[in-house]
């Protein structure tokens, strides 16, 4: 193997794993804000639930019933 070869092989090895970290990131990037997105609308779904018993009156309920 010459020089030349091993330096070839060595930098698309090394962009292998530069577009694998890349790659990553970016997986990683998305899946935090669909998580980020879930949690909003987690959030703001109990708010609006909460605002319709608020405004309907039922969650004027017994004590000892569970919500």
């Amino acid at each position: 193997m010459t020089t030349a070869t091993a330096t070839i092989i060595w930098i698309l090895l090394s962009l292998i794993a530069g577009l694998s970290g890349l790659l990553l990131y970016a997986v990683h990037a998305v899946s935090r804000g669909i998580r980020q997105q879930l949690a909003e609308q987690k959030l703001t779904n109990r708010l609006l639930r909460e605002l319709g018993e608020d405004l309907t009156g039922s969650n004027h309920r017994p004590h000892d019933m569970p919500r």
